[in-house]
Parts: structure tokens; sequence; C-alpha cells
């Protein structure tokens, strides 16, 4: 994290090629537009009026963190919750690993599970049980005191057959 304040995250992220990007997030504001938002627009603004200012790479999308997410009262958190299971199992079939800081990526789109940044994943050559028992401990402490039990049970479900014994029943 390079900055922020609270209710904003802001990362340093290395785009192909080499450039640099400052991925911004707002986790909570109270109404009318997001600041990130507003920033974006005036940086539009500027751009129009010839002020060299910071390319504008994707705004608008409402992203909220996996964290932030768990926390607002939904009626049903299911599709949310499997989204995110299948996404962590696509991501171990791929050998990549969340961690702690890859734990802060996810985020929730509508209802669609999405990871914010690749920084803080770590990359493996092949499957590795013990990054990936680490991922469905971490994730478990997550969900679980914010979603309950019947919670981590939607999510745990999709993640695969092999859940390691450490974890317990779900």
């Amino acid at each position: 994290i390079v900055s922020g304040h609270r209710g904003r995250c802001v990362r340093r992220v290395t785009l192909p090629g080499g450039g640099v990007a400052y991925l911004k997030v707002d986790r909570r504001f109270r109404w009318g537009e997001a600041p990130c938002a507003r920033e974006a627009r005036m940086l539009g603004e500027l751009a129009r009026a010839g002020a060299p200012v910071p390319r504008v790479l994707e705004s608008g999308a409402s992203f909220l963190l996996l964290a932030a997410w768990l926390r607002i009262p939904v009626s049903d958190r299911g599709p949310v919750l499997r989204a995110v299971g299948e996404m962590v199992r696509r991501m171990h079939e791929g050998c990549c690993y969340l961690g702690e800081q890859g734990l802060l990526a996810l985020g929730v789109n509508g209802s669609r599970a999405v990871l914010l940044t690749a920084e803080g994943l770590t990359p493996a050559r092949e499957p590795d049980e013990a990054r990936q028992a680490r991922d469905w401990v971490l994730l478990r402490g997550l969900v679980e005191p914010l979603a309950g039990s019947e919670g981590w049970r939607m999510m745990s479900n999709v993640l695969g057959p092999a859940r390691p014994m450490a974890l317990g029943p779900s």
C-alpha cells in the first residue's frame, strides 16, 4: 500500500511492459460521487483542458473489497461467496496463491468476484498444498466471523474436494 486514509487504499501496480499505475479503491463513502470517481472525472477535465495529468486507465467500476462487502448487510451472500470460492479454486489450479497480501486483493463487483490487483499473489511452478491450505485458513478467518459458518460452507464447497484436514469439518 502506497498511501491512503480511512476508507481508501492506494496501491502501486507494475503494468506489463514496466509501466506503473496506481490502483485506488474507496472502501466506503456516504453518498454521492465516490472520491475515486470524482478524482477521475476531475483528471479527465484537466486533461481536456491541456493540463499534464496522469492518464486514468479505468474508472467508474464499482469494486468493493471482499472484507468490506462482508460487513454490509446482504440478504443472500451465497452467489458471491461461491464466486469467490470458484475464483480462488481456479487460482490454485493455476498454481497461484493469495497469502495475506493477496487476500486484500479480493473484491466484489455486483455479484461477481474480482481480483483488484495481482500484487501480493504468489505464483508457483507446481501445485503447493501448504500454500493452498494457508489460503483456506486465511479465507476462513475472513469469511466465517462475518458471514458465519454457513457462509464459509458456501465458499468452501467450491474450493475443491481436497480440503486440508487442518481446517476441520465445514
